[in-house]
């Protein structure tokens, strides 16, 4: 199917989704007050229960009462809001099917070309290279799938994808600082984007993204921009840059400073989970280095062990040789024959 067939398909596609959300909104509408009747329905049951206790003197029962009373009172408020922004929105003028062509020639000329995919029913264009405070993150393509159209303030009927992705170092599901899992944190541009869409403002809804896109809102992101390179501790989590990230060589993970140290034999770095201490000096020495004792099966390291034996052990080993041999010397053969005769 050649260029002009596709766009035609997709501008009736849209055509058909559009026209379904005015019913749509009226079936927001009545489920958003519907759970408002239903929570100042309970307001009313809680005030009678409350009323019939206090005068059968029941305070246990009424304090109860009160308590969940409370707590229907606090929840109105959010309903309330809800079903005014419900109630606020205006639906726009409906675009006709020359507006949409419109909108695709458009498309073309500011993005370099769009692309058609009709068996995921999608239109996408695809951004220049995105860099933020000096940090590569490629380039994405947004993705709008046109049969959630009719749904786009209930849910992201498009998805940002990194074609290129460098995501950051703790989660490679977050490949923007507002994306996360091909899904864009709209921030105060929520509205304005399901406005465009919902007047079939192709072109404005791609710009505007792309605009999230090339900015950084240092109070809302999924990871921020100053943790973004380098690597995480494995045991803490805090990213580190390279220069001050330590390999562990017994676990083959990187620590940070705080979670990492080295062994005082061979002075390889160790992780604090990996090391171990020396049962005889306390130094601080990693598992290659390590050395049990045959008599005591302590672990010491190589300046605490000598023949397969810790230092006390040898010392206790040398002492009762010396105890044996001082008997030895003091019982000589011809002194036990008088002393027997």
């Amino acid at each position: 199917m050649n260029d002009l067939r596709k766009q035609i398909w997709f501008a009736n596609q849209i055509l058909n989704a559009l026209k379904k959300q005015p019913q749509l909104q009226f079936s927001d509408i009545l489920t958003k007050t519907e759970k408002l009747q239903g929570k100042l329905q309970e307001v009313t049951a809680e005030t009678q229960r409350i009323q019939k206790a206090i005068d059968r003197r029941w305070l246990a029962a009424a304090g109860k009462s009160k308590i969940r009373l409370e707590r229907a009172l606090n929840d109105l408020p959010f309903l309330i809001s809800n079903a005014k922004q419900l109630m606020g929105r205006r639906s726009g003028k409906t675009p006709t099917f020359r507006d949409l062509m419109a909108e695709f020639s458009q498309l073309n000329d500011e993005f370099g070309g769009i692309v058609f995919d009709m068996e995921n029913k999608s239109i996408s264009i695809t951004t220049e290279s995105v860099e933020l405070e000096d940090t590569y993150l490629g380039e994405f393509k947004i993705d709008l799938h046109v049969d959630k159209l009719t749904e786009c303030h209930r849910i992201s009927p498009y998805y940002v994808i990194a074609l290129d992705p460098h995501p950051a170092a703790t989660s490679s599901d977050v490949t923007h600082p507002h994306v996360s899992n091909d899904i864009l944190c709209e921030g105060n541009g929520h509205t304005a984007i399901c406005t465009a869409l919902e007047q079939g403002r192709l072109c404005d809804f791609f710009t505007m993204v792309e605009s999230i896109l090339n900015t950084y809102n240092p109070d809302s992101p999924y990871v921020p921009m100053s943790d973004w390179e380098g690597r995480p501790c494995y045991d803490c989590g805090y990213v580190c840059d390279n220069e001050n990230s330590y390999y562990c060589t017994s676990c083959d993970n990187d620590f940070c400073e705080s979670c990492s140290s080295y062994c005082r034999m061979c002075e390889e770095t160790v992780c604090l989970g990996c090391a171990g201490t020396c049962d005889c000096c306390e130094g601080l020495i990693c598992k290659h280095c390590a050395q049990q004792c045959s008599e005591c099966e302590s672990y010491c390291c190589d300046r605490c062990i000598e023949n397969g034996l810790c230092n006390p052990c040898q010392e206790e080993r040398n002492n009762n040789e010396e105890e044996q041999n001082e008997e030895t010397e003091t019982i000589e053969p011809g002194n036990a024959y008088k002393d027997a005769g």
